[in-house]
């Protein structure tokens, strides 16, 4: 796939508006406006949420919008996209870019420094079949038109893990001075997740009446199991309640981990299952979430 002619975008006015070396080769910049709280430029102050930052919906800058859904220790969750602005036809193909997220913003509006960089995804943001028209989101009740649109999980690089909780910054394009702040909040999406711990086959009964199946949220330096809020956790395709839970430390490192037994034909698994993902919440109420393989058994052929 490759990527498309940028869309046509609005002239920059304001702060922040000066060309980045990507426009002056004639090439628009790839910009975004604020994603926390509210639209912030600048080095204005940014409240920190222990959850995390509140979904400001779709925001956008020269043609290019972001929302961000969850920015967690581990990870960031968004939606990526293209506008349509009055008069235009906008992009039609794919685009392609490279998100990226920091602690800090490049100094003096200059490239991104690989050293401050904590999160880094190519991404394809698919050209939708039609223009979708959208909400652009609280506290604005405007809305937005969308050539393209994609959905993506970026991980926080390994060595970076486990990101404090505080201001953050991210952009689309490696090599634009512009930015947007986000908050990250008290949540995990990679929690460490173990289906049937101590068994590497990870064999789940499918069909039999009564079958259970044991699922272990182990803690970590930085995620402790027994603060967490163990009323919120569910598992499974129709997020299956647990019949009952404990506390023990199930891979030996000291810790004690969260056990949690489900009864398998509530959750929703099947035979073509291959995956399952484990769901909750931590004391401060940021979302946990995490996955592992299945091997269903019991099957007939």
């Amino acid at each position: 796939m490759s990527p498309t002619p940028a869309p046509h975008v609005r002239p920059p006015t304001g702060r922040g508006a000066t060309p980045s070396p990507a426009r002056r080769r004639g090439r628009p910049r790839l910009a975004l406006t604020a994603v926390a709280v509210c639209a912030l430029t600048g080095s204005t102050a940014l409240a920190v949420s222990a959850s995390g930052p509140a979904h400001a919906g779709w925001q956008n800058l020269d043609g290019r919008v972001i929302d961000v859904v969850s920015a967690c220790r581990d990870g960031i969750r968004f939606e990526a996209g293209l506008e349509v602005f009055p008069g235009t036809t906008g992009a039609t193909s794919n685009y392609a870019t490279e998100f990226l997220m920091a602690r800090t913003a490049p100094a003096d509006g200059g490239p991104w420094r690989a050293a401050d960089v904590v999160a880094r995804q190519a991404i394809v943001i698919p050209l939708l079949p039609a223009h979708v028209t959208l909400p652009r989101g609280a506290p604005s009740t405007a809305t937005v038109t969308l050539s393209n649109r994609g959905r993506y999980l970026a991980p926080v690089q390994a060595a970076r893990r486990p990101l404090a909780v505080g201001p953050a910054v991210v952009t689309l394009g490696k090599d634009t001075p512009n930015h947007v702040r986000t908050v990250i909040g008290d949540c995990f999406l990679y929690a460490p997740v173990d289906v049937v711990p101590g068994r590497a086959h990870n064999q789940v009964r499918i069909g039999r009446r009564g079958s259970t199946v044991v699922v272990a949220l182990k803690s970590t330096r930085s995620l402790r199991a027994d603060r967490l809020d163990r009323r919120t956790f569910r598992f499974g395709p129709n997020r299956a309640v647990p019949l009952r839970h404990r506390m023990v430390d199930v891979n030996g490192d000291g810790r004690r981990d969260l056990v949690m037994t489900f009864v398998t034909a509530k959750t929703g698994l099947t035979c073509r299952s291959t995956q399952a993902a484990l769901v909750g919440k931590t004391l401060s109420g940021g979302r946990l979430e995490g996955r592992d393989r299945v091997a269903p058994v019991g099957c007939r052929r």
